[in-house]
């Protein structure tokens, strides 16, 4: 039995894990995962949020084109078109949803979709860092980048455990070696901080 199989069972105790469904009690050791792999609910695309400022651009129809916040209530304000909703859409998905919603008045629209400003989001580190906490980001952030801002890993410090809630409401573990991580083996270039992280470094 693998090392990082022994520590997952008193983490998810201390964490509260205990009586949760099973299938949310499953761990995926991504140490050897393979090449292009990713590791989010958006397939690597970084998923919107409100707060978010987001531009699009309709090609040739400026009237459809500006820079558009993201309100609480998930949605952005396109004129003459109206709500078109954004909140946990990655940028193909709002695209898609943009298109849609042009259809009755552009016949073939062509959409690009950008990020002009992030909200920040938070991430808490705990465990073998130097600098446990809360940590606020307004950037599309590696894991390894947020570990440094952490402080980085002490000399004991040997897995990164990273709990992530998924858009269904539960949760998805990952466990992978530090040093396959600093060595950026494989698909873990491929593994970005998301709004709500917990990183455990044991």
């Amino acid at each position: 039995m693998s090392r990082w199989k022994f520590i997952v069972v008193p983490l998810m105790l201390c964490m509260g894990c205990a009586g949760t469904p099973e299938t949310e009690n499953t761990w995926q050791d991504i140490t050897h995962a393979p090449k292009g792999s990713t590791f989010s609910g958006g397939n690597g695309q970084y998923v919107y949020a409100p707060g978010d400022v987001v531009e699009v651009y309709v090609h040739r129809e400026p009237r459809f084109s500006g820079t558009f916040l993201i309100h609480k209530s998930g949605y952005i304000q396109l004129p003459r078109v109206g709500p078109v909703y954004a909140k946990d859409r990655t940028p193909s998905l709002l695209k898609a949803a943009i298109q849609t919603k042009l259809r009755p008045y552009v016949r073939y629209p062509k959409v690009t979709v950008s990020a002009s400003h992030l909200s920040s989001y938070r991430v808490i580190f705990s465990g073998q860092v130097r600098k446990p906490g809360t940590y606020s980001y307004n950037k599309r952030t590696s894991l390894l980048e947020g570990l440094a801002k952490a402080g980085g890993v002490t000399s004991k410090g040997a897995l990164v455990i990273l709990i992530r809630k998924t858009s269904h409401g539960s949760k998805s573990r990952y466990v992978v070696n530090y040093q396959a991580l600093v060595s950026g083996e494989r698909g873990l270039d491929n593994l970005f901080l998301e709004r709500g992280d917990l990183i455990f470094v044991n």
